[in-house]
C-alpha cells in the first residue's frame, strides 16, 4: 500500500507536467487535483475480482450491478467496463481507497507546490464541480490547470 501511495505521487505529478506542456501553460497559477468518486474503487475492486475469472463484460456487469452501492451508478458502470476491459493499464496494480488516495497527495502536496512552483488544491471528485471531476478514477485523479 505504501508503494502504491509513493507510485500515485509520482504519476499525478508526471501527469501535471504532460498537461502543462499540452496546454502549454508556462507558469500555471493554481493546479486543483480531484481524487475519484469514493464509489469507483468499490467498483475496480469488484472488477479486479472478477477479472480473475472471466473477462465475459456481461458477467462483470452483473457482478458490479449486484452490489447494492454500486447499483445506482449503472449507466456510469456500463460505460466503464469496457473501456477498462479494452485498457487493463486504467486498473492500478493495488487499488486504493479514496482516504488513502487523499491522504498521500495531501502528503505530498508542498513537493507538487514547489515542483510547479504554483497553489496546489487537492479534493475529491464529491466537494468539486469541475465537470473534470467524473474522469477522475482510482489511480488517476482529475487534473485542472488554471
Amino acid at each position: 500500500r505504501l508503494e502504491a501511495s509513493e507510485q500515485l505521487v509520482t504519476d499525478t505529478i508526471s501527469d501535471i507536467s504532460q498537461v502543462i506542456k499540452l496546454i502549454k501553460i508556462e507558469a500555471p497559477k493554481k493546479i486543483r487535483i480531484i481524487v475519484s468518486r469514493r464509489w469507483k474503487y468499490q467498483l475496480f475492486n469488484v472488477f479486479k475480482k472478477e477479472i480473475e475469472s472471466t473477462r465475459e463484460i456481461k458477467i462483470i456487469m452483473q457482478a458490479c450491478i449486484s452490489n447494492t452501492e454500486l447499483k445506482e451508478h449503472g449507466q456510469d458502470i456500463s460505460r466503464i467496463i469496457p473501456s477498462l476491459l479494452k485498457d487493463m493499464s486504467k486498473v492500478p496494480e493495488i487499488v486504493l481507497d479514496q482516504a488513502t488516495e487523499l491522504k498521500s497527495l495531501n502528503n505530498a502536496k508542498r513537493l507538487i507546490e514547489d515542483e510547479f512552483k504554483c497553489e496546489v488544491e487537492i479534493i475529491t471528485a464529491e466537494e468539486s464541480n469541475e465537470t473534470k471531476a467524473n474522469q477522475a478514477s482510482p489511480g488517476k485523479p482529475a487534473i485542472v490547470i488554471e
